[in-house]
């Protein structure tokens, strides 16, 4: 589903506007000279980060694997590592031996397999992990706002429950979903990405070619998620299992992810990622790595870096030596600023693709479940055919090649088996997606408060009756403002019913996924849910929203942050 991160439109106006505040405050200036070392702007390689040694532990199990990693702890069962960004628990039956302080390398001929052992080793689908480390095996019984309770049934009889606190708990573990659809969904991907590393984590499987450090901060941001997805809506959840594993692939390169997102369909220059319910799979690509942020400076301080460069150098050859020091002084002050509107853009970025990814992570799951979904196909999985197009697509240098290509993807996902559209609710999947993008979750999220203000404001904030209008995807045929207001008021609305009615409204979830509404079926079915009659519900929205601070336009406050920067002295 394309979403609305116009990531273009945002670079060119900073960027442009930084130039501007510089050339307006006589900043740039002549007597300026780049003091950024030769080279930078290349994508760099980096080793890997070494272990402490005394944290260093490396496993031999008896089916020949040998795994190297961060020892964390162990138990009379189990031993705890730290393997290729996640925790992983190894059972000491299948450890032939531990070898502590030393960690393995290729080169002495070890082997390091691709994935965690297949077993489960655990009674329960779904385990507890606390803050400390501890992991509880307990079924989950109930979840409350700021507690969570497990309860173990005694062999002899009885029950025994424990209270765990929420902020005690780290994440949630869940069991790898193995089933035939999701291993025809694998074996595409490692068709059309054979030189990615793959990364599992319970029931997620994240595919990138980015560097690891990156690479952790998105699994924790896909375990926080998935945490705070099974927890808030447990009630739907409790006894349903997910359709298929969950799959995130991640381009680092920015370009592999616009070529890639083009075989979709999907503009891949104005959006950070999207899911894709035919295929099942969570595509984004990696703003938070070295090749983004180079591309970010350039965008910076590139030209207009080599432009002052090229005038200091003019100057200096004038100007008599003693004054070289001032030269070299101005020129450091003005990098400074560059390097400090460099970092906050990245820091905006990353807040974005965090966003973008909870967003989108959140389509995937209640997809996954069985509980909406945006399109519903009749093509299970992925065709091979399709794959190895897309596959030959991404590694064609040619560009007339290229073009032909992407011709015949087109025509190839003409002959597939038709798809299947049916009545989503385009406010209801929406407004949950921005709804679960705020951390902590159930905060507000300044963006799409700012917008339904300004809607507000502009007597744009659209009737209940008629928001529940647009049935399939993300109000098709709306323009874009319009369309924004629409998102912001979606999340509204379910900001709203999630604090007012969470029970009643998950009542209505449930009823959505298993059955059809006909027509204006749909809100009769929400105004049942929660019992209140239709202009009721509207004036108890429309005060709730009155709570919430009036907001500045982010946008203008991000641009007032930069101006700062370069009025600084």
């Amino acid at each position: 589903m394309i979403k609305r991160f116009l990531l273009f439109i945002f670079w060119t106006g900073a960027t442009l506007l930084a130039i501007y505040q510089l050339l307006t405050s006589n900043l740039l200036s002549p007597l300026a000279k780049r003091i950024f070392p030769a080279g930078e702007g290349e994508t760099r390689l980096r080793a890997p980060k070494k272990l402490p040694k005394d944290n260093a532990v490396t496993l031999h199990l008896k089916n020949g694997s040998v795994i190297s990693g961060e020892f964390l702890w162990e138990d009379e069962a189990r031993v705890m590592m730290r393997w290729q960004g996640g925790d992983v628990a190894f059972v000491k039956e299948e450890i032939e031996r531990i070898e502590r302080g030393k960690v393995r390398t290729e080169k002495e001929g070890m082997l390091f397999p691709e994935r965690a052992p297949e077993e489960w080793p655990y009674r329960n689908d779904v385990v507890v992990v606390l803050k400390n480390q501890q992991m509880l095996d307990e079924k989950i019984a109930s979840v409350e706002k700021d507690a969570v309770i497990l309860r173990r049934e005694l062999e002899e009889g009885g029950v025994i429950e424990q209270e765990i606190h929420r902020l005690d708990i780290e994440y949630l573990s869940f069991k790898p979903i193995r089933n035939e659809r999701s291993r025809r969904i694998e074996e595409a991907l490692r068709t059309q990405f054979p030189k990615m590393k793959w990364y599992r984590d319970g029931a997620f499987l994240l595919i990138t070619d980015s560097y690891a450090t990156w690479v952790d901060e998105y699994r924790k941001t896909i375990r926080d998620l998935r945490t705070d997805f099974y927890l808030t809506f447990f009630p739907l959840l409790k006894d349903r299992e997910p359709k298929v594993a969950h799959y995130v692939v991640i381009f680092d390169e920015w370009g592999d992810f616009i070529e890639y997102a083009a075989s979709d369909g999907v503009p891949g220059w104005a959006v950070a990622g999207y899911f894709s319910p035919t295929h099942e799979v969570l595509f984004l690509f990696n703003t938070l790595g070295d090749t983004f942020s180079t591309l970010i400076e350039e965008a910076i301080v590139g030209q207009t870096g080599r432009v002052m460069n090229q005038a200091a150098e003019a100057v200096k050859g004038q100007v008599d030596r003693r004054y070289h020091v001032f030269v070299e002084g101005q020129a450091h002050d003005i990098m400074k600023k560059f390097a400090a509107y460099h970092s906050v853009m990245k820091g905006w970025y990353r807040d974005q693709t965090i966003e973008t990814l909870r967003h989108e992570m959140t389509h995937e799951l209640f997809h996954n479940y069985g509980l909406q979904g945006i399109i519903v196909s009749k093509v299970a999985g992925y065709d091979k055919k399709e794959a190895e197009k897309k596959r030959a697509f991404l590694e064609e240098k040619d560009i007339q090649r290229k073009r032909e290509l992407l011709l015949e993807l087109a025509q190839l996902r003409g002959t597939l088996e038709t798809i299947q559209m049916e009545a989503s609710n385009s406010w209801l999947v929406e407004g949950l997606a921005a709804f679960m993008q705020s951390v902590p979750l159930g905060s507000e999220n300044r963006r799409w408060l700012y917008l339904y203000q300004e809607s507000k404001r502009k007597n744009a904030v659209t009737p209940i009756e008629h928001l529940t209008v647009y049935k399939m995807g993300s109000f098709p045929g709306v323009a874009y403002g319009a369309m924004e207001y629409a998102y912001a008021e979606s999340w509204a609305f379910v900001h709203f019913l999630m604090s007012r009615y969470p029970m009643q409204f998950m009542n209505y979830l449930e009823r959505m996924s298993r059955e059809k509404p006909k027509e204006d079926e749909d809100i009769l079915w929400l105004l049942e849910a929660l019992g209140v009659e239709l202009r009721t519900l509207e004036n108890e929205f429309l005060e709730y929203m009155k709570q919430f601070q009036e907001l500045e336009d982010p946008y203008l406050e991000r641009m007032d942050q930069v101006q700062h920067i370069f009025q600084q002295r």
